[in-house]
């Protein structure tokens, strides 16, 4: 890893670590919404290393990829504890809980760097933070009605 790639992860590190360590205390949704919106406008300050983690991460950048997961587990799992706190979670895995809010912040950074013109042209007709949270919500409540569960 370069010097310049060094303080590129580093920067994200940092602008991560803020985005889950400032997470305010409130009911579980909105604490799960606002550190979606905080972790994915992080992302966007990160976009050319994140892309390049995802694209090179069976190469050269997995040490880089391993070692931010690395500096993120502590504020993360800090973050999930401060949550499952509230009471309000329903007693499901903490693994699968994580490995969910992970894939879905992925998907939210992978989706908008991999649609084509035109599908990005669409997502613009909502603001991001109504995808974020939406897609928080979906996460949250899922897609049954309660009577059709």
């Amino acid at each position: 890893m370069t010097e310049l790639d060094r303080a590129a992860l580093d920067a994200a590190v940092t602008d991560f670590e803020t985005a889950l360590t400032g997470v305010p205390e409130g009911p579980a949704d909105e604490m799960l919404r606002a550190a979606m919106r905080r972790m994915v406008d992080a992302a966007h300050h990160h976009t050319d290393l994140l892309e390049s983690l995802m694209v090179e991460s069976a190469g050269s950048n997995t040490a880089a990829l391993v070692t931010l997961s690395a500096r993120l587990l502590g504020p993360a799992n800090d973050l999930f504890r401060r949550i499952k706190k509230t009471g309000e979670l329903r007693p499901i895995s903490d693994v699968i809980v994580a490995r969910t809010i992970l894939s879905l912040f992925m998907g939210i950074v992978i989706s908008e760097r991999a649609m084509p013109q035109a599908a990005r042209v669409f997502m613009r007709l909502f603001p991001e933070r109504a995808w974020v949270d939406g897609m928080v919500d979906v996460m949250i409540y899922g897609l049954l009605e309660d009577d059709a569960r």
